[in-house]
């Protein structure tokens, strides 16, 4: 699986994809953030910044592209037209959620306090939430449990 955009969003889906078996290789077109640099590394997981290969990246079977990677873009318009398939970061998630609930909270910063003021009323459900801060968006995950 080729993600495309080494921010937060593609380096989380890379170790996600990468946990379930699939083969990842992550390709930004600027320089990554030392901490993702280091995490992609760590994880074994193959990466490219500072420009794409394309020929690479249009041999793949399906493309996450990272939410702040316009659909104008080149790259993406070619992936588009050899029929790849492409998917969010979302998208990737709900494949593995299983039997978990998912509530997903999206819009500017302020709505972290919106989903722990939300949370806060169930304390039974503390332990089973994880509130992820993803660029512009917040996630908050149930777990099992």
């Amino acid at each position: 699986m080729i993600i495309l955009g080494g921010g937060e969003s593609g380096v989380g889906a890379a170790l996600l994809a990468a946990q379930r078996g699939y083969d990842v290789f992550v390709s930004d077109g600027g320089a990554l953030k030392d901490e993702y640099r280091q995490t992609l590394t760590a994880n074994r997981i193959s990466f490219e910044e500072g420009g794409h290969t394309d020929d690479r990246i249009l041999d793949a079977a399906e493309v996450m592209k990272s939410p702040g990677i316009p659909e104008k873009n080149e790259l993406v318009k070619k992936i588009r037209a050899k029929g790849i398939p492409v998917i969010s970061e979302i998208e990737l998630a709900y494949r593995y959620k299983g039997d978990s609930r998912v509530i997903g909270i999206t819009g500017s910063n302020r709505n972290t306090s919106s989903a722990r003021s939300r949370l806060a009323a169930n304390p039974s459900a503390k332990s089973r939430v994880r509130v992820n801060r993803c660029g512009w968006k917040i996630t908050v995950h149930f777990l099992p449990g």
